[in-house]
């Protein structure tokens, strides 16, 4: 290597999830020797880079009042709990909502999506909302602004379509889906704080069910929300930016004789 010469030495390696956060994660030495024979002095540098990782996750708890005891016609309220346990460092957490979305009844295409929706959609993912059968997924993300379903809307004109509904994945293996009940609505002002969760933030609000001849006894129920990381970069496939929360189970005894899921 001639004397006032530079050699650059580029170094590429992806981050790991077990890795830990701050760590110098690029730390290299580098020898060389002053003759090209090999007996002169030798001379070495170590150069070294800090890096920051954020682990974004979140947590989902659920609750239901009364727990024994009901019959036809009781009202169950369900409390959902939601907290962004990131670490601090983590780009807020958002929950990916199409307020703008159109589906007609009788169509299975959603339109009126945004770029941001479809970047964070994908096929066999579950959507929910006002007049989307139960068990509703994606079967084609299109291009433009929509998705096709696999079911076709039940009502008129919908205009929110919730996508960050489950299944969950546990072990590699994907559970059977476990909708929230019909009826199920986010309020305004959830949503939106849902849409920019913050690190440490904590969202909780509440819906109702009322107890109907048909229910399955016990009345189990629970909830698997998804969140993307709010940030522009694009993420390796093994780490695709999918923060999964799903809710502790619960249940209501009641007279019924069935059980079941719904």
């Amino acid at each position: 290597m001639p004397a006032g010469q530079t050699l650059d030495v580029l170094v590429i390696r992806t981050v790991q999830a077990t890795d830990p956060t701050p760590n110098s994660l690029f730390l290299s030495s580098f020898g060389f020797n002053s003759l090209a024979n090999g007996t002169g002095t030798a001379i070495s540098a170590t150069a070294s880079a800090a890096v920051t990782i954020f682990h974004p996750s979140v947590t989902i708890g659920l609750g239901v009042s009364p727990t024994t005891g009901v019959k036809v016609g009781t009202t169950l309220t369900y409390t959902v709990t939601i907290h962004n346990t990131s670490t601090t460092n983590s780009p807020n957490l958002v929950f990916n909502v199409a307020p703008a979305a159109s589906l007609t009844k009788g169509s299975n295409v959603v339109t009126g999506l945004s770029n941001t929706n479809l970047q964070h959609a994908f096929v066999g993912e579950f959507v929910w909302g006002a007049g989307i059968p139960v068990n509703t997924k994606i079967t084609a993300v299109n291009g433009g602004t929509s998705v096709t379903l696999n079911k076709a809307a039940t009502a008129t004109t919908i205009s929110q379509v919730y996508f960050g509904f489950g299944p969950a994945i546990v072990g590699g293996i994907q559970q059977p889906f476990v909708p929230p009940p019909l009826g199920f609505q986010i309020p305004a002002a959830t949503l939106a704080e849902m849409e920019n969760l913050a690190p440490g933030a904590t969202v909780t609000f509440s819906y109702t069910h009322v107890v109907t001849a048909t229910d399955p006894n016990p009345l189990t129920n629970r909830i698997d929300i998804f969140f993307y990381v709010q940030n522009t970069q694009a993420h390796p496939i093994a780490f695709a930016n999918r923060i999964h929360g799903p809710s502790n189970p619960v249940s209501t005894g009641s007279t019924l004789s069935k059980t079941m899921f719904f």
